[in-house]
């Protein structure tokens, strides 16, 4: 404190002043200046490595733990069929690597977490995404990348947002608004290794996920009678938590065990004959964001396990409602 400070001698006292002075400048300032320097050349990379337009806000390096944060990050080009927004905005993205990975080792992330991310997919005639039509167009590299371990994975409300063609649309649903959301409140993963392009690990390879607050709704189009209910309109989990692994190849299934839900509730809300409920609405919208086109699949050249295989699973306190 300030008196112990003050009881060193004048010599002391200097150097104590000259030592916070030079860690000020080594923890702060160098890694805001360093940043500043390489905005412009990290926003470029980003670009190259996902061909498609991106704009990054800010960036900061950090020193211990060695990473960087990337802030204000877009990519995409506003998309008129998705209320004019890009693909995705990500308020921040930190990336923390291994010592190893810093002096010229395989890539290997210690922590990756993003937070205030925000997805709009757009659906077209055909039934194709936006989001997959970007990773179809994804360069690939020009040499063989080894596989990506990545010790911790966090995400911090994230919201994906989907929006279809009027032949697809409920009718009534304004062109400005999402026919599905599915919004995440807190996720996190440990203990990831993404293999390497279009192959299998060959082993397998556990993650510890968690899920926090995920809820899956659509736009309100009518008032239901009776109005209110015991649940609320749409689909909503309060906990997931399971153990998962990837196939280790073609002739073995995905595994995922110690699978829990905890209050999985949801509400099937009539409002008129002809008129789909809400959780319907919004679980069919989700679903065409993340499907595969006819075309994609056949042209993927990416293996496949022999389905899933589920261990354990436990679901404690679930209720569904129908009224209207």
């Amino acid at each position: 404190g300030v008196p112990a400070l003050m009881a060193l001698s004048k010599r002391q006292r200097i150097a104590c002043y000259v030592l916070l002075g030079l860690l000020l400048i080594v923890f702060v300032i160098v890694p805001l200046t360093l940043g500043a320097f390489l905005r412009g050349t990290i926003e470029a990379r980003v670009q190259q490595e996902v061909g498609a337009p991106v704009k990054l806000g800010g960036l900061s390096i950090n020193l211990l733990p060695p990473g960087a944060t990337l802030s204000s990050l877009e990519v995409g080009t506003p998309d008129p069929s998705a209320n004019n927004q890009p693909l995705a905005k990500i308020s921040s993205l930190r990336v923390n690597v291994s010592l190893g990975t810093l002096f010229g080792g395989n890539p290997h992330l210690t922590r990756l977490s993003l937070s205030d991310a925000q997805l709009n997919v757009s659906v077209n005639e055909k039934g194709q995404s936006s989001l997959m039509r970007f990773l179809d167009q994804i360069p690939k590299p020009a040499e063989k990348k080894p596989a990506l371990p990545i010790d911790t994975f966090v995400l911090k409300n994230a919201r994906m947002s989907t929006y279809l063609p009027p032949r697809l649309s409920e009718k009534g649903v304004p062109a400005d608004t999402a026919d599905g959301t599915l919004e995440v409140d807190y996720a996190s993963a440990g203990g990831i290794i993404i293999p390497p392009q279009d192959e299998l690990l060959g082993r397998e390879a556990w993650a510890d996920i968690r899920v926090e607050g995920l809820r899956c709704r659509a736009p309100v189009l009518e008032k239901s009678e009776p109005s209110s209910g015991s649940l609320e309109d749409g689909l909503q989990v309060q906990y997931v938590s399971l153990e998962i692994t990837p196939p280790p190849d073609t002739s073995s299934p995905a595994k995922i065990r110690n699978l829990r839900i905890d209050r999985l509730q949801g509400a099937r809300v009539f409002t008129k004959p002809g008129q789909a409920p809400m959780i319907e609405r919004a679980l069919g919208a989700v679903s065409l964001a993340l499907k595969d086109s006819p075309d994609r699949s056949s042209k993927s050249a990416a293996p496949e396990g022999a389905g899933a295989l589920i261990e354990s699973f436990t679901l404690n306190n679930a209720g569904m409602e129908v009224r209207g």
